[in-house]
């Protein structure tokens, strides 16, 4: 696994475990805004908690939204926009596409404790 995609306090948490790029992980940099994540049958661990908001947030009227998914020759990809770790609120946009239903390995909804804690140090100020 790849990346790995929970929710915590409502958001969607995007963490990057195998920072190894091969071929079927493209991150952000050299003019890219945004990391693609390819083959995410093998490569991908989401929550069902995590899907559920990716697949009920508002589509875009672009190409590009905070979160994507697509099939492309029957490979399943899934792409944000950001650098290799991101949280995502739940009123951030598809692209115009919606959520292309995509495969993944499904996980227990358990953020890492780092970014757990983080995220709470945010919150509480």
């Amino acid at each position: 696994m790849k990346v790995k995609v929970t929710e915590f306090a409502g958001n969607v948490v995007i963490e990057v475990l195998d920072k190894d790029v091969g071929e079927d992980f493209i991150p952000a940099g050299n003019g890219k805004i945004g990391c693609t994540l390819k083959n995410t049958g093998k490569h991908l661990g989401m929550s069902k908690e995590a899907w559920n908001i990716i697949k009920a947030m508002k589509i875009s009227a672009d190409d590009i939204g905070e979160v994507m998914t697509w099939n492309i020759n029957n490979i399943h990809c899934f792409a944000w926009l950001g650098s290799w770790s991101r949280v995502v609120k739940p009123d951030s946009e598809l692209a115009n596409t919606g959520a292309y239903d995509i495969d993944f390995i499904e996980i227990p909804n358990e953020t890492s404790p780092h970014i757990a804690h983080r995220l709470r140090s945010i919150q509480n100020g």
